[in-house]
């Protein structure tokens, strides 16, 4: 069963985030780079993909897929800039929790909902079996006509879309798949960070470029110092070498 709790509320314990240790926020010069032309275009396609699907369907339908990664973050600050504090907390905000998430991931969730997104209420949907049972039994209790997702084309799933907005396949519950970052590269995504200055989960300051469930990520060997060290993520813009530390999909 899926439950809602509101970041206010989970400030204490494992969901707490002490003293921001899972929040990197200094992710950028003092001065951050002026935007490109082609990053501008991205901005502004995705805006209007977005401010469309709000004008096709009530907020009642709409749910918004948030994981905490970098690309989630970047789609929900899109979906913060286009539309108002108060119709985006309508929608049915949620995650599809894993219990072998890492911790500083979960941390980061509750802080970003609750310092950043002033606390929006975020709907926890465990795994029980799969992704895909999970989505159903998430939809039973909210039928939905259309997702926010994160997803990228150059992502596992995202090659099998051809188009930003696009129906689920068949065995999936029946939505529309909603991809503002769809057609973004990595380096699109970092520069966007930097440049809006937007908090990002401290694990990609470590080494992860690409961030799944705890045993099946490691830190990307591209970012490996000759000290040993890793080197953060936005250095890393290649979209075929990101998912390296990732060992199954």
């Amino acid at each position: 069963m899926p439950h809602t709790m509101s970041a206010a509320s989970a400030s204490s314990g494992e969901s707490g985030c002490h003293d921001q240790e899972c929040v990197v926020q200094d992710t950028q010069p003092p001065d951050p780079p002026a935007m490109s032309p082609q990053l501008a275009d991205c901005v502004r396609a995705s805006e209007y993909l977005i401010q469309d699907i709000f004008k096709r369907y009530s907020t009642s339908d709409i749910g918004v897929a948030f994981n905490g990664g970098k690309d989630s973050v970047v789609m929900f600050e899109l979906l913060r800039s286009a539309v108002t504090a108060s119709v985006l907390a309508q929608c049915c905000i949620f995650v599809v929790e894993h219990n072998d998430d890492f911790d500083e991931l979960r941390k980061f969730r509750v802080w970003y909902m609750q310092k950043v997104a002033r606390g929006m209420p975020l709907v926890y949907q465990s795994v029980t079996q799969d992704m895909r049972l999970s989505l159903w039994e998430l939809t039973k209790q909210r039928p939905l006509k259309v997702v926010f997702m994160g997803t990228r084309k150059t992502d596992p799933h995202g090659r099998y879309q051809k188009e930003a907005v696009e129906k689920t396949t068949p065995g999936w519950p029946d939505f529309l798949r909603a991809c503002p970052l769809f057609h973004w590269s990595v380096n699109d995504v970092w520069m966007y960070t930097k440049i809006m200055r937007i908090p990002q989960c401290s694990l990609y300051e470590s080494g992860y470029s690409s961030v799944g469930r705890s045993f099946d990520t490691n830190r990307n060997p591209r970012l490996l110092r000759e000290d040993g060290s890793y080197r953060p993520a936005w250095e890393l813009t290649c979209d075929n070498a990101e998912r390296e530390g990732r060992h199954a999909e």
